[in-house]
This record gives C-alpha cells, sequence and structure tokens, in this order.
C-alpha cells in the first residue's frame, strides 16, 4: 500500500511539473506564461539564469498556443533584468498595460524605451540601473499618455538625456522620505549612486509645460521643452535653448519673477549631461551662453530694483518687451558691453509713464541699432552713449505720427523719454551723434564724457536740472503758479501739479 502511494504521489507531481511547463511557452526567442481563464499571456525571464541577448525584441499584440490567441498584457518582474538587447519595441496597438518591478533592471545595452499607450503605471526599480549596471545605455525613454504615476525609484537611469511625456497631465510622483531625510523621487534617492540628471530634458505636450513645472516630483528637472521649444532653470530665471544659446524667458509659473529684489544675467547657464566612457558614467555640465533678454522676459515685474550683467556677457539683443514696467527699477540701469540691438518695447515705462522710474541709463559701445519706441523712460535724466559711432536708429514716418525709438508719437505723445535728457558722448564723437536721425534731430543737451562740460557745438543752453519741463522735454520757464494739472519735471525732479 505504501509502495502504491509513493507512485501517485510521482505521478501527481510529475503532472503538476508537466501543466507549468505548457503554461510557459516561447516564441520568436520571447518566453511567455500564459493564463488560460483570462487568454492573456505575460513576457517572462524564464529562470533566473537567463538573459535576453538578441539585438532587437519585438513584443507582438498577441501569441498563439495550441490554438488559442493570448493578449501580451504584462511584462513580468525582471523579465529583461540585465538583458544586453540594443532594441525593446511594443507592436503598434499593443496590449500590455502592467509593467513589473525590476522590469528592465539592468538592460546595458538598451538605447531607447518607449512604453505603449495603456500603461498607467511604473513600479519601483522598472527601469533601472544598480550595481555593476549602473552604466546603463538608455538614452531616452518615453511614457504614453495613459501614464498616471510614477513609484518611487522607477526610473533612475544616468544616462538618460531625455524623457517624452505624452500625458497633458503630469503623472503623479510617488515621493517619500529616506533614512537620510532626504526625499526619493522616481528619478533619484538618498541611498543610490544612480539618478536621472536634473538636466534630462523633458518633453511635454504644448501647452502642458507650466502643470509639470508646478508638479512634485516633476520640479527636479530644470529642463523641458513645449512644443519644440527647450526651457531651461538655471538659478532663480527660466530661459529658452535654441541652437545652443539661452535665451531669458518669464518666469513659466507666472510668478514674474515677483519674489527677486536683484538679479544678474550671467555670461552662461549650465545643463547638467550624461556620457559613458569605457563603462563609466561620467556627469558633466555644458555650459551654454546666454544671448538675450527674450520677449516679456520682465514685463510687469515690480520687484527688482537692481539688474545687472554678468562680466564678459554674452547678452546681443533687448527683445520686445523683455524690460518694460519694471516699476522697482530706479537709479542707473547700465547696459553689457556685446549688446547690439533693441526692439520695440524692449525697455519701456509704460504707456501711462512712471512704470519704470530709471534715471540713468548707460548705452555700450557695441550698440548697434534701436528700434522705434524701444525705449521709453519718460523719468530719464541721463542718456549715456559709449560708442564711437552714433547707433543707428529706426525712423518711421506714418500719416498721422512720427515714431522714433524714443517716442510712440513726436506730435502727441506725453511719455516719452524726454528730449531735454542729459546726452553724454564719447570725446569727439558730437558729428556722429548729431547727424543721426532719432538722435541728432530729437535730443538737446550734449555732454563731453570726458570733460563733462556741454559741447562747443551743442544748441541748447538750458540743463533740466533747473525750470519747468513737461514730459515733451519742453521748456515752460519757471513759474508754476499756473499750470494745468498734469506731471511735471521741476528743477530736475518729476513734479504733479
Amino acid at each position: 500500500m505504501r509502495k502504491f502511494y509513493l507512485l501517485l504521489s510521482a505521478v501527481l507531481l510529475t503532472g503538476y511539473a508537466w501543466a507549468a511547463v505548457t503554461d510557459t511557452i516561447q516564441a520568436d526567442g520571447v518566453y511567455y506564461q500564459l493564463d488560460r481563464d483570462a487568454r492573456t499571456a505575460a513576457v517572462i525571464r524564464p529562470n533566473t539564469d537567463f538573459v535576453y541577448n538578441q539585438d532587437t525584441i519585438i513584443i507582438p499584440v498577441s501569441v498563439v498556443n495550441d490554438g488559442s490567441t493570448f493578449d501580451v498584457t504584462s511584462i513580468a518582474r525582471a523579465a529583461f533584468s540585465k538583458a544586453t538587447c540594443q532594441a525593446i519595441v511594443f507592436a503598434e496597438g499593443s496590449k500590455v498595460t502592467e509593467i513589473g518591478q525590476q522590469a528592465f533592471q539592468g538592460a546595458m545595452e538598451l538605447r531607447e524605451l518607449a512604453l505603449p499607450e495603456g500603461v498607467r503605471y511604473l513600479p519601483v526599480t522598472a527601469i533601472h540601473g544598480v550595481g555593476s549596471s549602473a552604466n546603463m545605455q538608455l538614452h531616452k525613454v518615453t511614457l504614453p499618455s495613459t501614464m498616471d504615476s510614477l513609484d518611487v525609484m522607477s526610473i533612475q537611469v544616468a544616462a538618460l538625456d531625455s524623457i517624452v511625456c505624452k500625458a497633458v497631465t503630469p503623472p503623479h510622483c510617488s515621493l517619500t522620505t529616506g533614512s537620510q531625510k532626504k526625499p526619493c523621487l522616481p528619478f533619484t534617492s538618498n541611498n543610490s549612486p544612480v539618478f536621472v540628471p536634473k538636466g534630462t530634458k523633458v518633453i511635454v505636450p504644448e501647452g502642458s509645460e507650466k502643470l509639470y513645472r508646478a508638479e512634485a516630483g516633476w520640479d527636479y528637472f530644470d529642463c523641458f521643452a513645449d512644443n519644440g521649444t527647450d526651457t531651461l532653470r538655471s538659478g532663480v530665471l527660466y530661459y529658452t535653448i535654441e541652437g545652443g544659446k539661452a535665451v531669458v524667458m518669464p518666469d513659466i509659473t507666472g510668478g514674474s519673477y515677483k519674489d527677486e529684489e536683484s538679479v544678474t544675467i550671467p555670461t552662461h547657464v549650465s545643463k547638467t549631461v550624461c556620457t559613458i566612457t569605457a563603462g563609466r558614467t561620467n556627469i558633466t555640465a555644458k555650459e551654454i551662453p546666454v544671448t538675450g533678454l527674450g520677449k516679456g522676459a520682465f514685463r510687469g515685474n515690480k520687484s527688482i530694483h537692481s539688474l545687472t550683467f554678468a562680466t564678459p556677457s554674452n547678452i546681443e539683443n533687448i527683445q520686445p518687451m523683455a524690460m518694460m514696467q519694471m516699476e522697482g527699477m530706479t537709479g542707473t540701469l547700465e547696459l553689457p558691453e556685446g549688446l547690439k540691438h533693441i526692439a520695440t518695447s524692449g525697455i519701456h515705462s509704460g504707456v501711462s509713464g512712471g512704470q519704470m522710474p530709471v534715471k540713468k541709463l548707460i548705452m555700450p559701445s557695441t550698440l548697434d541699432s534701436l528700434d522705434v519706441i524701444s525705449v521709453i523712460l519718460n523719468e530719464l535724466e541721463t542718456l549715456a552713449f559709449r560708442g564711437e559711432t552714433a547707433p543707428k536708429c529706426q525712423v518711421k514716418q506714418l500719416s498721422t505720427q512720427k515714431q522714433i525709438p524714443w517716442a510712440i508719437n513726436l506730435t502727441s505723445n506725453r511719455f516719452p523719454t524726454p528730449a531735454n535728457v542729459e546726452i553724454i558722448i564719447p570725446d569727439g564723437t558730437y558729428n556722429s551723434y548729431k547727424n543721426q536721425a532719432g538722435i541728432g534731430d530729437y535730443f538737446e543737451y550734449f555732454i563731453n564724457r570726458e570733460t563733462s562740460q556741454p559741447d562747443v557745438m551743442s544748441e541748447s543752453k538750458t540743463s533740466r536740472a533747473t525750470g519747468i519741463y513737461n514730459l515733451l522735454g519742453v521748456y515752460l520757464g519757471t513759474d508754476e503758479s499756473n499750470l494745468p494739472h498734469g506731471i511735471y519735471i521741476i528743477n530736475g525732479k518729476k513734479a504733479v501739479r
């Protein structure tokens, strides 16, 4: 009886083992675990010693076994762990919705990975480099529009240079605090030497950049691309990156840099990049020159009272409305050497005046051209030019008005740059400035920079430091008793009467 029992047990055990084997199949070099009841299949690693080594693996929509079709719906835990494949591709129409832990961990040779539509969640260590696998070559990951959450340490690969997110709303990032009181994110953790560089470019749908930057976890990254335009956060400022150059852009959070009192425009900004050489991961900083103040960069800012430029500066242009209505700016504004062009409304105190009370503006020797209405500072007292040659001034004669860099309309504009500001120029350059349309035929009072004395050829004998002037710079005498209600410059100071 005992022998029969042992024989029966052996038969049953053998039968069980045979049944398990039949549920694991191989098709085109890929192993699957079948769920015959659900008619689904999971991509698996058949044993811990097995490693996928094909150059390219294609995950099909379904597999067929014994005449039955099984939809491929998941990538099992550690399925492609330590795989040496260069490409793992999901077939069009993929039905994969689940990615297991360690699914692509340590896949050393994988270059790009695009997860299919339908995947909603990425677990711990799903795409992860650890130990000797820290040097994964993976440089691009694409997350589908269906992705709505990422677990901590779900994507940790030092070589990543871009993450493409197709979801308009940023996937939720799980956040925890490790033993060292440092945050663990999907992209980095306090106890791991492997992390996604902060300079990795996050490419998001048009109009979504602000949402991603405001989302906890995603705010870890500095560089975003929205509709093909790269943006980089460096220090307190945001920049657009194009053609290897950086341009200061408006505060992407909508705050107009309202918390800043003093800002210095740097020579360059740095973007963290990763390179792998001879199996070693090298994290380096790529320097990108800052070449411009972009459209509306500081428009409407009320807090900044000091805006300076690092030396040497790479700034070449000031774009429209870049420095418009910066109410905190008083005193002196010195523009950097290297600046060549100021666009319309580049520096503007507002159509109602008084919204950028700069008193002295210093133009660099490199300034080449000024658009119409480019420098409107209605409380300016001194305008200093350093160039040996006067910059070219755009002048437009319209049917009802004449426009120059300093005024919207010479005949009726109430808030131009005053015509009687002190114009300080280098010695021996009077003819160049006096003969330049838009300068010599508008400003009245030229001073030699070296001697600080009125130029002997100057036609103006009256300093704005004394007397009454309207905001067009017209001298009104010294008696203020009968002045109509309005804003005036009286003895060199702005006054309301």
